[in-house]
């Protein structure tokens, strides 16, 4: 079980990283890309849609910030330790 703790580890500037980014991910996805401001709420399939967007902005999210943890893992392994 202590390897699962360990194994997941991500630092804590990375996870401050994510409220912004994900707030910029879910203003895009809603404004820009799915443009829900032409949308009615008048049935629980559009709550579904802001659900959805939501979900697809939280996902964004996660890559971006994984793809950040790489390039910073990658430069300190192959670039600063030569």
């Amino acid at each position: 079980m202590q390897y699962l703790k360990n194994s997941f580890y991500l630092p804590k500037i990375y996870r401050f990283m994510f409220i912004p980014i994900f707030l910029i991910a879910i203003y895009y996805e809603l404004f820009i890309n799915w443009q829900v401001q032409y949308y009615y709420f008048d049935n629980l399939g559009q709550f579904g849609t802001y659900i959805a967007v939501s979900l697809i902005a939280f996902l964004d999210a996660v890559i971006i910030i994984y793809i950040l943890y790489s390039i910073q893992w990658a430069f300190s392994k192959w670039v600063l330790k030569k």
